[in-house]
């Protein structure tokens, strides 16, 4: 803190894991309301704090973390009356929750904001749309600081705007007036500017010059199908495997096309086997011994219908 013509210092924290501050002092305002100055400190809110209260230049707030996580009204915060006061965040992800806040705003004649810059480094800020917290780098009598975030791939539940209010989470760099407000700009990887516009043909291509004209079309319901059974089905995305359980069916087996009937050549008889014709019996006849043996009809036969015989007496 620099109460005078001197410049505040500056706090530099370089963590390989993570940043969190979460919460505020609950007693900090009862503490003051009892003993005055004599015990108050910058703010009530967990934080990293640098402020000038003089004509000295407020110091500056750098953070280099795999994630950094402000919670509970927790606060970086770089205010100034003299000037300076800027934060520099570089982070993967950064999460802004329950009314937690960035903050460079500035008060004093001629007194700019100080600058907030933020490299994502390909990653994610997140808050929720409405719990309040704040990336501002606005000047009160002055002209607002900047806002810059680089290589964001994701930015969820705040957004720039000109109007903040308390009940969303934003983005602002305010001055004293609309024309004096800061600059916010947000670099998002995903856009390539690189690559330019692609000129699309100025001639549709006539889709009937695409077609071959020597295929006949099928009889109704001996189309070609395709049917996908079992419980896997097709994958999502054609780059994923196919699942052990899907089995492919071809409908079109049982129904052969008219075409391919019409084609198929007459079936070759096959040869018979050398088999003995029965011919019914018709007559019967005794034989030396006394068995009847049926035949057919034949000369001096006795026929099955019409003959009857009687016993010889002895």
């Amino acid at each position: 803190i620099s109460s005078g013509a001197g410049n505040a210092g500056k706090i530099t924290v370089n963590a390989t894991n993570q940043v969190i501050v979460d919460g505020s002092d609950r007693t900090r305002n009862d503490r003051v309301a009892k003993f005055g100055t004599a015990v108050d400190s910058i703010d009530a809110s967990s934080g990293f704090f640098v402020r000038s209260q003089g004509t000295g230049s407020a110091g500056d707030i750098e953070v280099n973390s795999p994630q950094i996580r402000l919670d509970n009204s927790a606060k970086f915060s770089a205010d100034t009356t003299g000037g300076g006061g800027n934060i520099q965040l570089k982070t993967p992800l950064f999460i802004l929750r329950r009314g937690s806040s960035i903050t460079t705003n500035a008060n004093g004649s001629q007194i700019k904001g100080g600058n907030i810059n933020i490299d994502s480094q390909n990653g994610f800020i997140i808050a929720v749309p409405g719990e309040n917290s704040k990336i501002s780098a606005n000047s009160a009598n002055f002209q607002g600081g900047n806002v810059t975030i680089n290589n964001i791939a994701g930015l969820f539940g705040i957004e720039q705007t000109t109007t903040p209010s308390n009940s969303t989470s934003d983005i602002t760099a305010r001055g004293a007036t609309p024309e004096l407000s800061g600059n916010i700009k947000i670099n998002r990887t995903d856009v390539n500017q690189a690559l330019g516009l692609v000129l699309l043909p100025a001639v549709v291509a006539d889709a009937r010059t695409l077609l071959r004209n020597g295929c006949e079309a099928l009889a109704e319901g001996e189309e070609n199908s395709f049917t996908v059974t079992g419980r896997g089905g097709l994958p999502p995305n054609p780059y994923d495997p196919l699942a052990g359980d899907v089995l492919w069916t071809d409908t079109r087996i049982p129904n052969i096309t008219s075409q391919q009937r019409a084609e198929k050549p007459p079936a070759k008889p096959q040869p018979q086997a050398n088999v003995r014709e029965i011919v019914p019996a018709t007559g019967w006849v005794f034989s030396g011994n006394g068995f009847v043996t049926l035949i057919s009809n034949a000369h001096g036969a006795n026929s099955l219908t019409s003959t009857t015989t009687t016993c010889p007496q002895h």
